[in-house]
């Protein structure tokens, strides 16, 4: 009963209207109100008459906090952008690029998967560990694909899609904004006549997640390789520095290379038994060693 009535709905408003010919002044009262409503939800504090007269009236707010500012300017310039983002597959690099379109300038790791753990307040569930997070993204990126590949229901598809991004939680913070923009970006670019729903779509999206995937094991081989070039580098130059230092040691002259010195220099001339029991001295240590 429920999918009927959404159904309906959405059949209604996209026969209404090509979402290429919607007027400019419509996208932008939308966009206004969807950030107002997501960055509420997060704890701006912005209201609704002050959102649009920032994104609408082109005015300042007084008394509200600058990030509070920024987030409200960047976040409409995002949902604006996503009647472009729709004509394009869905990769990783995207929901990167989301996040940093909404928090560059506020947050110090925008557009970067998170180096921490975290936890969803007022939930039992734990996010995966943060050395964890990248391999999630990609699952998640692969079973949407396949869902979309087997014709699965847009409504379905955007609501399972949104559920699972924010269950992986990969940002350290801004999770349920780029979670509701990617979620957004779907419903958008399902749209009748748009987006994603031909079938050569959907083959570029399997393609491009292979490529990710592929992008990932090259990049763990190269590691592992110059690890291992770096270790033979290493080794060939101790060695190296063993073997200089063995020929550039000055080795300590025989008994006999002394005697031979010694007659060269002509001062062999001593003859006396001190000079015999000298020389069998040398003798035997050279036999010993």
């Amino acid at each position: 009963m429920m999918d009927a009535i959404l159904e309906t709905l959405r059949h209604g408003l996209l026969s209404r209207s090509a979402l290429d010919t919607l007027p400019e002044g419509v996208w932008k009262r939308t966009g206004a109100l969807n950030t107002w409503g997501t960055n509420a939800i997060e704890g701006n504090t912005l209201t609704r008459d002050e959102v649009e007269q920032v994104l609408l009236e082109q005015r300042s707010v007084g008394n509200r906090p600058l990030p509070d500012i920024l987030e409200t300017t960047q976040h409409a310039v995002a949902f604006a952008h996503l009647l472009e983002r729709r004509k394009a597959p869905i990769r990783l690099e995207t929901v990167l690029e989301l996040h940093d379109e909404v928090f560059g300038g506020i947050k110090t790791d925008t557009g970067q998967w998170r180096r921490v753990n975290v936890r969803i307040a007022g939930m039992k569930h734990v996010p995966p560990r943060m050395e964890k997070v990248v391999p999630a993204m990609t699952d998640w990126l692969e079973a949407y694909t396949k869902r979309d590949t087997e014709g699965e229901k847009p409504l379905h598809l955007g609501a399972w899609m949104h559920f699972e991004f924010e269950a992986i939680h990969p940002f350290s913070d801004g999770n349920g904004r780029v979670g509701r923009l990617r979620r957004d970006g779907e419903w958008v670019g399902s749209a009748h006549g748009n987006g994603f729903s031909p079938m050569k779509s959907r083959w570029t999206q399997s393609a491009l997640v292979q490529r990710d995937r592929l992008d990932l094991r090259q990049s763990a081989a190269h590691r592992g390789a110059a690890a291992r070039k770096w270790s033979a580098a290493s080794a060939a130059c101790v060695r190296s520095r063993v073997r200089r230092a063995r020929t550039e040691q000055p080795s300590r002259p025989s008994f006999g290379q002394l005697d031979r010195l010694e007659r060269e220099s002509g001062e062999d001339t001593d003859r006396s038994p001190e000079r015999e029991q000298r020389g069998l001295e040398r003798a035997h240590a050279e036999d010993v060693a």
